[in-house]
């Protein structure tokens, strides 16, 4: 701590406190006194600095300042959520992003999480990425190891698993060893991207991690041996490591269940059971069954059909940051199922799907484009929109060409390459498209 007095004052002291004097005028007793006047400020201080470093208002006033800690302090305090009472996604942001500019990696890792996690509004998974990026190049490891998953998925970036790869390694070549088994999921789930021999490797690794009780290698074996891609196909085994991780992560395992249930089951859906485990995950907390169930009361699968319940189910789905649904609730909305018709609610949904890089965004809104519904008029820009997501397979893409081919609207009509991008779509399980086949009577 600096304490600062002229030589006139320290002289005055001297003379009041008497005693020897140094050259300049100041006494060795008065020299004593102030180095304790000075000790017990600096302890004075100390405690006073300790008692109100966690509140807001000092945090305030010391990152106005310029202090990178207090904003990051700051920060850490609107992005608590047990704080009911403070809890502020957005002011979270600001100030992560003032003590990114000052080079904190730790806010940079923090400003990805809140637009990955869409805690904030107008998140992104570009600007998540981009947070992720930054940081993980730095060295942060919590955000080498996110960029390594965007990569995986797609993400924010075009899919690269090579670069999914090379990050996953450089997280475990930082210290984190938990990293390990996502480079083993990796190996695992694109068997033909990667040499045998790290696949081979990451298989015997997964089985130990299964063994264990590990919960993500018992469900990842247990789609494995479901599908049949990279071991033998065994879907009752498959089936039974579902029902064994219920026990410990019952949300996502009961989903998984009701998914087989539902698209799989050698080819004959049992809807009764895919309902029953789907209300199953969503009572044990999981967000993304009720989009499924969503889907179910839609397209009447098993059950009779109920928009208002579709509507219903897509907006709780939505709510629990599960984004798809705003696809099928902009379907909703655009035709006035369950819900009354509303263009400006199913623009708005289709944007924000586009914004979040989700399939069947950019078609969508390509869609109300070519038809003027609730915004003017653009044939040749929603041609176009929808034409780039049908090339890239994209499942509303895909679906929304078919439509255009099939009734010869903007493009020469083409029967046969109408059926062939119907079945593209109903291969990702797009019920619009599966519908439509079914309509020409053609059985997949």
């Amino acid at each position: 701590m600096l304490v600062y007095c002229s030589r006139r004052v320290l002289a005055e002291i001297g003379r009041q406190l008497g005693g020897e004097t140094c050259p300049n005028g100041l006494g060795i007793q008065a020299l004593t006194y102030i180095y304790r006047f000075s000790i017990c400020l600096a302890i004075l201080a100390a405690i006073l600095v300790a008692s109100v470093a966690g509140s807001p208002v000092v945090l305030g006033v010391l990152a106005d300042a310029g202090s990178s800690y207090a904003a990051y302090r700051l920060a850490q305090h609107f992005n608590n959520q047990a704080d009911v009472k403070d809890y502020n996604p957005a002011s979270a942001l600001h100030w992560y992003e003032v003590a990114a500019e000052s080079g904190n990696l730790d806010a940079l890792y923090e400003i990805g999480m809140l637009h990955f996690s869409a805690a904030v509004k107008n998140h992104s998974y570009k600007k998540a990425y981009d947070s992720f990026r930054q940081g993980a190049e730095a060295g942060h490891v919590g955000a080498a190891h996110n960029l390594a998953i965007f990569y995986e998925f797609g993400l924010g970036v075009e899919q690269d698993l090579f670069a999914a790869e090379r990050w996953f390694q450089k997280t475990i070549a930082l210290g984190n060893r938990e990293t390990e088994h996502n480079l083993v999921l990796l190996y695992v789930n694109h068997p033909k991207d990667f040499q045998a021999d790290k696949v081979e490797k990451a298989f015997m690794e997964l089985r130990k991690q299964a063994d264990a009780g590990d919960p993500s290698a018992v469900m990842t074996l247990a789609l494995a041996l479901i599908e049949g891609e990279w071991i033998e196909q065994n879907e009752e085994k498959g089936l039974a490591l579902l029902h064994k991780a219920t026990e410990t992560i019952p949300d996502f395992a009961f989903l998984m269940i009701g998914d087989y249930y539902l698209n799989r089951n050698n080819g004959a859906p049992d809807y009764a059971k895919a309902m029953k485990y789907f209300e199953k995950s969503v009572e044990s907390g999981g967000v993304v069954a009720n989009y499924e169930l969503g889907k179910m009361f839609e397209h009447g699968l098993g059950v009779e059909r109920n928009y208002f319940k579709a509507a219903r189910l897509y907006k709780a789905s939505i709510e629990g940051k599960y984004f798809p649904g705003l696809i099928s609730l902009g379907l909703l909305y655009c035709d006035g199922n369950g819900v009354e018709r509303d263009y400006h609610e199913a623009n708005r949904l289709f944007r924000r799907a586009k914004e979040l890089d989700l399939p069947g965004g950019a078609a969508s809104v390509g869609w109300m484009l070519i038809n003027g519904f609730g915004v003017p008029e653009n044939k040749e820009a929603g041609l176009r929109m929808i034409k780039e997501a049908a090339d890239n397979e994209d499942y509303f893409g895909t679906y929304y060409f078919a439509k255009l081919l099939e009734e010869g609207v903007l493009v020469p009509q083409d029967h046969e390459q109408a059926v062939e991008l119907y079945i593209v779509s109903a291969e990702k399980e797009n019920q619009h498209a599966i519908a439509a086949l079914k309509r020409l009577g053609i059985q997949q």
